[in-house]
C-alpha cells in the first residue's frame, strides 16, 4: 500500500507562542536570523532562569496554600525552594549559563516572591488548572511571501489566573 504523502505547500505552519511569537515581537531581526537564516538556538534565551523562577513561584504557591494564614515567606524558606528547584532542573540536566546568571535568579526572586506572591497566589487559588494548553488557527497577515498558504497555527502553554475573585481590596493584580 502507497500513502501519499502531504505536500509542504499546503501543511499549517505551527508557531510557539514562547519560542516563536514572543522573540519575533521583540525583535524581527534576531527572530530571522535565528530561524529564517536557518541558525538554530543552542538553547532558548533565559531558559534555566524561566523555568528557575517558575518553579520556585510553584513551590511558594503551594506552601501557600497548605497554610491555615497565609505565611510571611522568609529568605531562608524561599532560599530552600529555590535549592531544591535547582536540584531538580539539575537532574534533568538544565543549569544557568553561568555563575552570574544564577546568582541574579537568586537575587530576584526572593524579591517576586514577596512581592508578587501576595497579590498573585489568590487569583491562582480559584483556578482548576494552573496552566492550559492552547492552540488556535489565525489567518496568515497579507505579503508576498506566504507560499499559497492562508492560515498558520500558535501553540502554547499559559498560566491561568481566576476570573471571578471577590474584591480583596489592595490587590494591584486584580485592580489592574
Amino acid at each position: 500500500m502507497e500513502l501519499e504523502t502531504k505536500r509542504a505547500h499546503l501543511a499549517i505552519p505551527s508557531y510557539s507562542i514562547k519560542e516563536d511569537a514572543l522573540p519575533y515581537l521583540n525583535c524581527r531581526l534576531r527572530y530571522r536570523y535565528h530561524n529564517g537564516g536557518s541558525l538554530p538556538h543552542a538553547r532558548p534565551e533565559r531558559f534555566w532562569f524561566g523555568l528557575f523562577i517558575h518553579g520556585v513561584l510553584e513551590l511558594a504557591y503551594r506552601f501557600w496554600k497548605s497554610e491555615a494564614d497565609p505565611p510571611n515567606l522568609t529568605n531562608f524558606d524561599i532560599g530552600k525552594f529555590a535549592n531544591a528547584v535547582e536540584e531538580s532542573l539539575r537532574r534533568q540536566g538544565i543549569s544557568a549559563r553561568n555563575l552570574k546568571e544564577r546568582d541574579s535568579a537568586y537575587g530576584r526572586v526572593g524579591t517576586v516572591v514577596n512581592a508578587l506572591g501576595t497579590h498573585l497566589f489568590p487569583l491562582i487559588d480559584g483556578v482548576e488548572h494552573v496552566e492550559y494548553k492552547v492552540s488556535a488557527t489565525r489567518p496568515m497577515p497579507q505579503s508576498g511571501s506566504n507560499s499559497g498558504r492562508d492560515s498558520y497555527e500558535l501553540r502554547g502553554v499559559l498560566d491561568a489566573l481566576a476570573r471571578a475573585v471577590p474584591d480583596m481590596g489592595g490587590n494591584l493584580i486584580r485592580e489592574y
